[in-house]
């Protein structure tokens, strides 16, 4: 059987601080292997990063990019991605993969989108965020819309991201819903010993993982955390994530030492899914908190089942659909008053009953997000696009 080169496109690729979709792709990288599909990613260089490397198996190319101003490089620590002239010469001209599959929706995926259309390259593009007309159209076309409506297949990580491509009115050519996976079995860490570590002698631990910037609204639980402590005077709240945003970041600070909070919130900014103790923080969770303003298919949801760790969560996005209410987490309507979040987070830990049963559940739910099973979904829309 021949083996299919799959070049995927990331805005980035760190694997200190990795983002959603960079978790996603390098974990279905080797499933999709057994199945004959080789994968590598293309993406942008940032200063001192090398311009080919290799993370076990996967080959990772780095390209120069270009900044259109002095307000877009500023923007890069929230996301902003370049264009890549040098990424587009080389798809266009030295390199032709089997497959090119997209995981962003802005001007270097339109870019690759186009000269991929022009070599008869087929595209399949995951959108694992929100979408949605910008405008004016004729200026926001180019970098919003044009990958998605160029893609021979477009994939939302849940329905709602798919529903949201048909309501602006992009019918694509094949479209499906495949979400993100998780690794269960790498999810058995040593709870005791990250209780040690930060000196949590006793009293529950609810944990909170992501980026730290405003949507994933880590101001917004430490409020309700504040709330909890009347009710839960020993409980301990650990933020864990990197900094995204350094003005987000630095009102986090300042939140966390507010009189009362000092001893009670651990904020750990170095941990990564290569150190253990990214593991151990959710053994030691009695409870995940997913304060977010929206999520399309939370990662970290996953992951907390993986753990068997009871969750709860803002009802936003994909997670509206994902949890199931009272069976395998909590859904809170998502608000300014932090007293909703404060009052499922203080039924968990008050309800032993509750919190056993939604562990029990989650680990049931876990097994149905394995990344072999996602890699064979993949592989499916893989086939339909190159045929």
């Amino acid at each position: 059987m021949k083996t299919r080169r799959i070049v995927h496109i990331l805005p980035r690729f760190s694997q200190d601080r990795p983002g959603g979709a960079e978790i996603a792709v390098a974990s279905l990288a080797p499933h999709l292997e057994e199945l004959g599909m080789r994968s590598e990613i293309w993406t942008t260089r940032r200063a001192g990063e090398a311009t080919s490397e290799r993370f076990g198996d996967l080959l990772v190319r780095r390209f120069s990019g270009l900044f259109l101003s002095k307000k877009e490089r500023g923007l890069a620590e929230r996301g902003k991605v370049p264009i890549s002239l040098s990424l587009a010469w080389n798809l266009a001209i030295r390199s032709r993969p089997d497959v090119l599959h997209l995981h962003l929706h802005n001007r270097l995926s339109s870019l690759a989108a186009t000269v991929a259309k022009a070599r008869r390259i087929p595209t399949v593009i995951t959108l694992h965020s929100r979408f949605r007309l910008i405008r004016p159209r004729p200026i926001y076309w180019f970098p919003n819309e044009a990958a998605v409506r160029l893609a021979d297949a477009v994939i939302g990580v849940a329905p709602l991201i798919t529903e949201m491509v048909v309501s602006a009115g992009i019918r694509p050519r094949r479209g499906a819903t495949i979400p993100n996976g998780v690794d269960i079995d790498l999810f058995r860490g040593d709870g005791a010993a990250f209780r040690r570590e930060l000196d949590i002698n006793s009293g529950p631990v609810v944990l909170c993982v992501g980026r730290i910037y405003d949507v994933k609204n880590q101001l917004g639980l430490i409020d309700s955390f504040e709330q909890l402590m009347l009710d839960v005077p020993d409980a301990h709240l650990v933020l864990l994530g990197f900094p995204a945003d350094r003005e987000y970041f630095e009102k986090v600070v300042r939140a966390i030492s507010r009189p009362g909070l000092e001893g009670r919130c651990h904020l750990l900014t170095d941990v990564t899914q290569q150190d253990h103790r990214f593991f151990d923080a959710y053994a030691a969770a009695d409870v995940v908190a997913i304060p977010s303003r929206f999520e399309a298919l939370s990662l970290v949801a996953l992951e907390a089942w993986a753990a068997g760790a009871p969750l709860v969560a803002n009802r936003v996005g994909g997670l509206a659909t994902l949890i199931t209410p009272g069976v395998d987490g909590l859904l809170v309507d998502e608000t300014d008053d932090p007293s909703a979040m404060t009052n499922a987070l203080r039924r968990v830990l008050t309800d032993p009953q509750l919190a056993d049963d939604l562990r029990t559940n989650a680990s049931k739910t876990a097994i149905r997000y394995s990344w072999r099973e996602i890699a064979r979904d993949l592989s499916v829309v893989y086939e339909s696009v190159s045929r």
